[in-house]
């Protein structure tokens, strides 16, 4: 017998064994604890549980989002001229900086030979049709 065959006896004779409620064969490993149930992780399972979940979520941010504005309000008070001074810093037009004008490196190419080589391009598409 090859190795499939002799693989697919070993496989039926232990389902047959374990259909007639026969104990396995001792191996090499511990198979004591494999009978304690596996605790599985809880997701929710109904569109109210899922719900629930994503309220909570969106109230707690909504929470967090009005402690930090307090916060911010709180800190502004209490440094209220620092606040002014750097919003009017924002907000003059001489601190905001204009483009400056785009310089360009200089051609390598004279306009002469330019026409040139445009020439060469439509006197070889004429001769191509």
């Amino acid at each position: 017998m090859d190795e499939d065959e002799k693989e697919m006896l070993f496989e039926a004779h232990a389902r047959l064994a374990n259909n007639r409620d026969k104990k396995p064969p001792p191996g090499f490993y511990d198979v004591a604890d494999e009978d304690r149930p596996i605790e599985l992780n809880k997701f929710p399972t109904t569109i109210e549980e899922l719900e629930g979940e994503r309220r909570r979520r969106v109230d707690k941010e909504a929470r967090l989002r009005k402690q930090d504005a307090a916060r911010n309000k709180i800190a502004q008070m209490q440094d209220a001229p620092s606040a002014i001074l750097q919003a009017n810093k924002l907000n003059d037009p001489e601190t905001v900086k204009k483009r400056s004008k785009l310089n360009l490196p200089a051609r390598l190419i004279p306009d002469h030979e330019l026409e040139a080589i445009a020439k060469i391009g439509i006197a070889s598409d004429l001769m191509e049709e």
